[in-house]
């Protein structure tokens, strides 16, 4: 559920934790007429980032991991802000945003130029939509034979394209495949979650 301001405010503030986003709310003030709309997402869950629309994000962390901060860049906030900062950074984060520049501390940049050079000497791997079908049937923690049903496919054609993907993915069964397709981020998968949920595309995807 997103907490936030008016639908066609300047700023908006999103996400599940309510308190950061009232201090947040407190912080911003009057931003004034000009620039950017900026939609600030706090701790965001995968569908706060689809409802964004063509605004300009902010991402505000309470614990960030280094993949949590890699993580929010991917899916395009301009600026990542501790929450533990948020009363000193944010204000002027949101200043900057909103005048088209992005805010990025340097440690995040350096992520960022890392991910950049492991991507670039890394063979690109892409799940075609049947593969991504078999993904997430196995995260739905279905067998072959359960897979075969739900895609309306044989058995024998399921475990044929199994053989192809654990390849591709250079796996062996299938719990390293869904691990690999976190990895490479092909899906957008939450594997602490104690119960399986349907996964989100989150791209990589062939047709």
């Amino acid at each position: 559920m997103f907490d936030g301001m008016a639908e066609e405010s300047a700023i908006e503030v999103h996400g599940p934790n309510r308190l950061i986003a009232d201090i947040i709310n407190g912080v911003i003030g009057d931003v004034g007429e000009g620039g950017r709309q900026v939609t600030v997402l706090v701790d965001p869950e995968p569908e706060h980032w689809q409802g964004v629309r063509d605004r300009t994000i902010v991402a505000v962390l309470s614990e960030p991991t280094e993949a949590d901060v890699l993580r929010a860049i991917r899916r395009g906030a301009d600026a990542v802000i501790d929450a533990q900062s948020v009363i000193s950074e944010l204000p002027r984060a949101v200043a900057i945003v909103r005048a088209g520049g992005v805010v990025l501390a340097p440690t995040h940049g350096r992520l960022v130029v890392d991910a950049l050079r492991r991507e670039a000497n890394e063979p690109q791997i892409s799940l075609t939509r049947r593969e991504t079908d078999i993904v997430q049937s196995i995260i739905l923690g279905d067998s072959v034979k359960q897979t075969a049903l739900r895609l309306g496919i044989a058995q024998k054609t399921v475990e044929n394209l199994q053989r192809r993907m654990f390849r591709k993915l250079d796996v062996r069964n299938r719990a390293q495949a869904v691990a690999r397709v976190h990895e490479l981020g092909l899906l957008e998968i939450d594997l602490t979650q104690p119960e399986v949920k349907s996964p989100v595309h989150c791209g990589g995807v062939n047709p």
